[in-house]
């Protein structure tokens, strides 16, 4: 009998106006927390399979800015390997 492996979600961290967030729902401004929301979603659908063959681990997508609309992204990983194929899905 196989065993069944799964991994772990896209790590996504949002930094608005310099405070780091737990989550989408620790987002006070409505407006921001619903495009968060669709930001978090469309990064976890591009990058939801993606791990790096070497290492297996999966990327970490970076959001800061100082509200949802101003967001500028950086990506985190154990190699520049993932790092560069994470940012080619991205954008």
């Amino acid at each position: 009998m196989g065993t069944m492996t799964t991994t772990a979600p896209i790590d996504i961290i949002f930094i608005i106006r310099g405070q780091r967030l737990a989550g989408v729902e620790d987002i006070d401004d409505p407006a921001d927390r619903v495009l968060c929301r669709a930001i978090a979603y469309r990064v976890r659908r591009t990058l939801g399979r993606l791990v790096c063959p070497t290492h297996g681990q999966r990327p970490r997508v970076i959001a800061s800015g100082l509200s949802a609309d101003e967001l500028t992204f950086s990506v985190n990983g154990c190699c520049q390997f993932l790092i560069d194929t994470a940012l080619v899905k991205i954008f």
